[in-house]
């Protein structure tokens, strides 16, 4: 009997070790496989979905670049991504600050502010009415400026060293818009900024991680 107890205990002890070094191996793999995941990123972006007004026939559609610098820390970094409309001559600069709760990995989900700045031309149809031609629509184009706040939830996944993938949504508001959409009323030139609205965007982007 005493000697199944010895053999069961030093059995226990072995397993023990073995569980011990296993877990100590198991970190040091992880450590290592943060340690090769560079901090800085960059990425294209061929597709982008953006609405910036729910009024708005249809979404603008974008193509885009990023840089992206991770803190040491692992769990926080800023991310500057700037889009060119492929509709018109508009851009979006949308900084962002994204918050990585799990730190850094291969599969990794991350959440953050992001502000959106607008820029380019625009246009907008306004409805007048005269004694001659009664009520008719007539288009009007300049200078278009908008300024917004977003959430903005990621999927960011490290396939290799070096290849990195992207999908990200924002949802948020336009606090401020310089031309006014589609009216179905006289324009009232002294006024136009449109009240606040909904803004989202959706988008994918391929990357380089170093």
């Amino acid at each position: 009997m005493k000697k199944i107890l010895l053999i069961l205990l030093l059995s226990f002890g072995l397993f023990q070790v073995h569980a011990q070094g296993y877990k100590r191996m198991d970190k040091n793999s992880e450590k290592k496989q943060k340690e090769i995941l560079g901090k800085d990123i960059l990425a294209f972006y061929p597709f982008q979905v953006i609405l910036t007004n729910a009024n708005q026939t249809q979404p603008d559609l974008t193509v885009g670049v990023s840089y992206e610098r991770i803190f040491n820390n692992e769990h926080l970094s800023f991310k500057l991504p700037v889009f060119a409309s492929i509709q018109e001559q508009y851009f979006y600069i949308m900084p962002t600050l994204k918050i990585y709760p799990f730190g850094q990995g291969l599969v990794r989900f991350a959440v953050g502010p992001q502000l959106l700045f607008g820029y380019g031309n625009g246009r907008y149809n306004i409805t007048k009415f005269d004694q001659v031609n009664g009520y008719y629509t007539q288009e009007v184009s300049g200078t278009k400026k908008q300024f917004g706040f977003m959430i903005n939830p990621s999927l960011n996944v490290t396939m290799s060293k070096h290849f990195y993938l992207t999908v990200e949504s924002s949802l948020g508001i336009i606090y401020y818009d310089s031309m006014p959409y589609d009216n179905s009323t006289y324009y009232n030139a002294s006024n136009t900024n449109n009240p606040v609205s909904l803004a989202f965007q959706l988008n994918f982007g391929l990357g380089y991680r170093f």
